[in-house]
């Protein structure tokens, strides 16, 4: 199983690649989807972190809605739009 070969973080980064490929994939037959992602990053040391908000905020400037649902302050962008719940 290649689950035990490979880091926790590297097998959640896979999911997040994943996901986003079967939107875009989607997106082609039916138009835009959102992705819905909760607390995706939380294994993942600041420099990952940043990496893969950099490949959402390219999906949003794409047309792609995402809604990131988070604790976590280091999951914020600059200018994103943030709704914060208590």
């Amino acid at each position: 199983e290649f689950r035990r070969v490979l880091f926790r973080s590297t097998v959640e980064l896979m999911y997040l690649a994943l996901r986003l490929g079967l939107i875009r994939m989607l997106e082609k037959h039916s138009g835009p989807l959102p992705a819905l992602l909760d607390d995706p990053f939380v294994l993942l040391d600041d420099a990952r972190c940043r990496e893969a908000l950099g490949v959402l905020r390219d999906a949003a400037q794409a047309g792609s809605q995402v809604l990131l649902f988070t604790c976590q302050d280091r999951t914020v962008l600059p200018g994103a739009n943030v709704l914060e719940l208590d």
